[in-house]
């Protein structure tokens, strides 16, 4: 157990610093100076873990990584810059969709949150605001919204929600979408992840 934590622990701080850095536009001048991927390469490399083809163009997809064996897309809305990441973790029972049936996911998710406190970078108080279910490739799904502060990011706050499906093979997919400073929005995460396959 204590070794799933870490590894979803660690996924959680990469996110984090991505989204500073993406907030920051280092990420942007990086990529524009030193790695140009197309749209469409990035959909390609990405089908190992969604199909991204039918996102349409309002939003940006930002990149594929692999951190650890843990593979990871991001997205980003262009307008509001609410972002979005699907995640298939090393670890595949780190966080279950039996975990959101039996309420031990918000114990799960809760825990990994509390204890994210990588060098300068922390979460606090995270707490679960509200469940319910949402639209992923023609299915619901449950989810958990949650709302926390940030240390040393340029975002104070973030809020947002986790759900997680499963590929015909099984493996789980952690999906999150969030937002800093109380932008977060409900309706643009429909949006994004009813066109997820």
């Amino acid at each position: 157990m204590k070794g799933r934590i870490g590894c979803l622990l660690k996924i959680v701080i990469v996110i984090l610093v991505y989204f500073g850095l993406v907030y920051l536009g280092v990420i942007d001048y990086i990529k524009d100076n030193f790695f140009s991927s197309s749209r469409e390469q990035i959909i390609e490399k990405s089908k190992s873990i969604v199909d991204l083809s039918d996102v349409d163009e309002e939003y940006k997809l930002d990149r594929n990584l692999d951190v650890g064996g843990n593979k990871i897309v991001v997205a980003e809305h262009k307008t509001t810059k609410q972002k979005f990441v699907v995640a298939k973790l090393k670890k595949n029972d780190a966080l279950t969709p039996e975990d959101f049936e039996t309420g031990k996911a918000e114990e799960k998710i809760t825990n990994f949150a509390n204890k994210i406190n990588y060098k300068m970078i922390r979460v606090e108080n995270f707490k679960v605001t509200d469940k319910g279910e949402i639209d992923i490739s023609g299915e619901e799904k449950p989810y958990i919204k949650f709302e926390a502060d940030t240390v040393n990011l340029p975002m104070k706050k973030v809020d947002g929600i986790i759900t997680i499906t499963q590929d015909e093979n099984g493996e789980n997919r952690i999906m999150v979408s969030v937002n800093g400073d109380d932008k977060y929005s409900q309706i643009i995460s429909r949006a994004f992840f009813e066109k997820l396959k």
